[in-house]
């Protein structure tokens, strides 16, 4: 009779590692898309040519995480050439119910929106949903908030800002 408990008990130290190494993965955001590339750094780990504005460099790369903790709530200055690109990757909050409300605000007559991507999570862990990225190009000069909220579904009180953004197109 002893065999059914020694079995639970290897069950539950499995279950402990992966809810344990689940965590620790998100908390450290020990993740590819939570890298900020600046526009024509040097030579960047994750450099995305612009192909739009071959004269802009690399595209300017955010995200709302910042020395491994989340800047939700932190307006992000940023500033681009007319015609130059942005790129927002954020973690996809799916963990926590949350899904990202569309399309993201922002003033039209300032930025685009080019393109908007789903990235499948890169590993197999408990609470990775992957990642999303936004591509907004800089149509003309000025200057425009860049929000993108997260909700969960059918709950309006739950509406969040997961990233914030002035930005400023000379």
């Amino acid at each position: 009779m002893n065999q059914p408990k020694s079995n639970l008990k290897w069950l539950l130290i499995v279950l402990a590692v992966v809810i344990i190494g689940g965590g620790l993965y998100c908390y450290f955001g020990i993740y590819k898309g939570n890298q900020t590339i600046v526009a024509n750094s040097p030579t960047p780990t994750n450099s995305v040519t612009n192909t739009s504005n071959p004269s802009c460099g690399q595209i300017t790369e955010m995200t709302n995480v910042e020395d491994g903790k989340y800047i939700q709530d932190t307006i992000q200055p940023v500033s681009l050439k007319k015609g130059c690109q942005l790129k927002v990757a954020l973690s996809n909050p799916g963990d926590g119910g949350y899904i990202f409300n569309q399309p993201p605000i922002f003033n039209n007559s300032v930025l685009s929106l080019k393109d908007h991507q789903h990235i499948q999570p890169i590993s197999n862990l408990l609470g990775d949903f992957g990642s999303d990225y936004w591509v907004f190009e800089a149509k003309s000069t000025g200057q425009s908030n860049l929000e993108i909220d997260i909700s969960r579904p059918g709950d309006t009180s739950s509406q969040k800002k997961d990233f914030i953004a002035l930005v400023t197109v000379n």
